[in-house]
């Protein structure tokens, strides 16, 4: 699983924004399901142990996005789906921490966690 900013370039050449856009690869052993991707804040663990609401947000997809393949989805081992946030502000960042998908397994896949903090300031960068 990779998270990052990505330049985009379109027919005619010219650039578009950076989009915000986190791949994933089903690396085995078996087909899984994606139904959303999860968010986790900072202290999530302690909060959950004192039965605390907010650990976890979840994003879905209800627009359709060129650059987006659609949530849910089933991934074959070995496909790769990508995931393109909105253009837009990204203020949401900082409140969390870790971002990855929970699969039809109940296990969590995280983004490297350098990722996410590459991402942080490459965002407060730009608002520079």
């Amino acid at each position: 699983m990779t998270f990052g900013f990505r330049e985009l370039i379109d027919i005619e050449g010219k650039e578009e924004s950076p989009f915000l856009m986190l791949f994933y690869t089903n690396q085995g052993p078996g087909k899984i399901n994606i139904d959303f991707i999860i968010l986790k804040k900072r202290w999530a663990h302690l909060k959950m142990r004192l039965n605390k609401e907010g650990a976890y947000s979840l994003i879905i997809s209800k627009e359709e996005n060129p650059l987006s393949d659609p949530l849910p989805t089933t991934l074959n081992v070995g496909e790769r789906r990508k995931y393109c946030f909105p253009k837009g502000k990204y203020d949401w960042l900082k409140e969390y921490h870790k971002i990855g998908m929970l699969d039809s397994f109940g296990r969590f896949h995280w983004a490297p966690r350098t990722d996410y903090k590459r991402v942080i300031k490459q965002y407060e960068k730009k608002l520079q």
